[in-house]
C-alpha cells in the first residue's frame, strides 16, 4: 500500500484539511494528533487492521476509503480520514469545518472539565422545577419541567440520575451530556446546560412531544377503505429533510450515532420538526431490537454490514442507518424486516436482498435508498449528498412515472397500504445488489 500523508492547521473557529492520497491505493488512513490539537499528521498504517481485535479497545480510528465524509476528525486526540484514489489521479481535497466532536472523557472529573472546556452552561438548581413525569428509564428519570432562564421562563426535559446510580452510571449519564453540548443544529436535539449541586446532577434539555416519530407514523396510517391526507408525502419528505440535514451535521462534525432510526427521532408539539435524539452510552436491555454481543448492543436491522460484521463504524454506517429511516418515514412506521428474525435479515442482506419499496414510495426516494444500502462504504452517498438530493423540488422527488405503476396491484401505489403489495414495484432498483441466480421472487423466503 502506497504511503498518505495528511496535514491540518487550526485555529480557535476552525479547521483547514487538506488530503493527499497515492494514485493506485488508498485504504486506510489513521493517525495520531497532539493533545492540544494544534498540530496533525496522519500517516497511512499499513497493519492497522492486525492492531484491532474484537472487544479490544484501541487508540486507533479505523476506516476504509471514502467511507468518512471529507474533513471527517472523529475525536481530538486521533483521527481517520479515507480519500479514494482513481488510477493515475492525485486527488487533493479541501474543505474547513466549524470545530471537532470531542469525544467524551472517561471519568467523573475528567467530564466535568470537559464540559467547562466546550462551555457547557452550568444551571443553578433553584431556576429549575419539575412538574411532571414522561418516563424512565436504566439511570434515571425524565421530568418535564420549567427553567426559569436568563431571558424567559423556558419549559425543558429535565434528566435526573437515580441516587443509587453506579460510578460507571453516572459517568455514561454525564458522558450523554458531554455528547449533547457539542451540538448546536436545529435538526439536533439541544442541551440547555447540567445542574451540578452537591450530589445533585441533572441534565436540562430543549422539550420536544413525547411520541418520538415511529409513534407518531403509526397514527398516520390511514383506516381501511380510507386514504392519506393528500398533504402526507410532502409532511414525510419534510421529514426525510430534516433528518439527512442533522445527520449531515453529525457527519461534518466527526460523529458517529450508530442508531439512527425513527425511535430515535423526537419531535415539536406541533409534529412539524423532527430532531435526532438519544446520545446516550446505553440502550434498553429488555428492548428485542438490539441483539446483545460482547461489543454492546446493536439494532441488527438499521445496522450495515460491515458494522454487524466487523464492527467498523463510520458515517457511512449513519448512511445505511438513514436508509431503514427512510423506511420507516414511506411505510408510515413498518420496521425493516420486522416478519423476519435478526439473524434472517442478516443473512438476506449478504445475499444481495433489500427492503422492498414501501406502497406508495416514489421512485426517486426508493432510488435514493438503494443507494444508502450499498455493501460497499465507499459507494454510498455520504450524509451531504444525501441532503443536497433530498432539497430538490418536491414534484421532482414525488412525481410518479406511468411506466412505474404495476398493473392490477393499486395497493402499490397508495401510502399505508399493504407492504406485500409492492413486489413488482421498481423491481430494477429492487434487484440493484442481487447477484444474477437469484430473483425478487426469493425476497421472502431467501434458501
Amino acid at each position: 500500500m502506497g504511503s498518505s500523508v495528511l496535514h491540518a492547521a487550526t485555529d480557535s473557529e476552525k479547521m483547514e484539511v487538506s488530503v493527499a492520497a497515492s494514485a493506485a491505493n488508498s485504504n486506510t488512513y489513521c493517525g495520531k494528533t497532539t493533545s492540544d490539537n494544534t498540530k496533525h499528521q496522519y500517516e497511512c498504517i499499513e497493519d492497522l487492521p492486525s492492531r484491532i481485535e474484537d472487544d479490544v479497545p484501541t487508540p486507533y480510528i479505523y476506516a476504509s476509503a471514502d467511507t468518512l465524509p471529507q474533513g471527517q476528525v472523529p475525536d481530538s486526540s486521533y483521527a481517520a480520514i479515507g480519500a479514494e484514489a482513481n488510477a493515475g489521479k492525485r486527488p487533493s481535497l479541501h474543505y474547513e469545518v466549524d470545530s471537532i466532536y470531542e469525544a467524551p472523557a472517561s471519568s467523573e472529573n475528567g467530564l466535568y472539565a470537559q464540559y467547562e472546556k466546550i462551555k457547557i452552561s452550568t444551571i443553578p438548581r433553584s431556576t429549575i422545577e419539575a412538574t411532571e413525569c414522561l418516563g424512565s428509564g436504566q439511570f434515571g428519570t425524565v421530568n418535564k419541567g420549567v427553567w426559569q432562564s436568563p431571558s424567559s421562563p423556558l419549559e425543558v426535559a429535565i434528566k435526573t440520575l437515580k441516587s443509587s446510580a453506579k460510578e460507571e452510571d453516572k459517568v455514561k449519564f454525564l458522558q450523554e451530556g458531554a455528547i449533547m453540548g457539542q451540538f448546536r443544529h436545529p435538526n439536533v436535539v439541544k442541551l440547555h446546560g447540567i445542574v451540578r449541586e452537591q450530589q445533585t446532577v441533572l441534565l436540562v434539555i430543549e422539550l420536544l412531544a413525547k411520541e418520538d416519530l415511529r409513534e407518531h407514523l403509526l397514527t398516520l396510517r390511514p383506516e381501511e377503505g380510507e386514504s392519506v391526507n393528500s398533504g402526507l408525502p410532502h409532511t414525510l419528505l419534510s421529514y426525510c429533510r430534516q433528518s439527512i440535514s442533522g445527520l449531515s451535521y453529525l457527519a461534518k462534525k466527526g460523529f458517529v450515532h450508530r442508531d439512527i432510526a425513527a425511535r430515535n427521532i423526537l419531535l415539536s408539539e406541533d409534529h412539524e420538526t423532527c430532531k435526532i435524539a438519544d446520545f446516550g452510552m446505553s440502550r434498553d436491555l429488555a428492548d428485542e431490537t438490539y441483539y446483545i454481543s460482547r461489543g454492546g448492543k446493536i439494532p441488527v436491522k438499521w445496522t450495515a454490514p460491515e458494522a454487524l460484521h466487523y464492527k467498523k463504524y463510520s458515517t457511512a454506517s449513519d448512511v445505511w442507518s438513514f436508509g431503514c429511516l427512510m423506511y420507516e418515514i414511506w411505510s408510515l412506521g413498518h420496521k425493516p424486516f420486522e416478519t423476519h428474525t435478526n439473524p434472517e435479515a442478516i443473512k438476506m442482506v449478504d445475499k444481495g436482498y433489500r427492503l422492498a419499496p414501501p406502497p406508495g414510495c416514489p421512485r426517486a426516494i426508493y432510488q435514493l435508498m438503494i443507494k444508502t444500502w450499498n455493501p460497499t462504504p465507499s459507494e454510498r452517498p455520504m450524509a451531504e449528498t444525501l441532503s443536497q438530493n433530498l432539497s430538490r423540488p418536491d414534484p421532482t422527488l414525488l412525481s410518479w412515472n406511468v411506466s412505474d405503476k404495476p398493473a392490477g396491484v393499486p395497493q402499490a401505489l397508495q401510502l399505508g397500504g399493504p407492504l406485500d403489495s409492492t413486489p413488482l414495484l421498481y423491481p430494477d432498483l429492487q434487484r440493484t445488489y442481487l447477484p444474477p441466480d437469484l430473483t425478487n421472487n426469493d425476497y421472502d423466503e431467501p434458501s
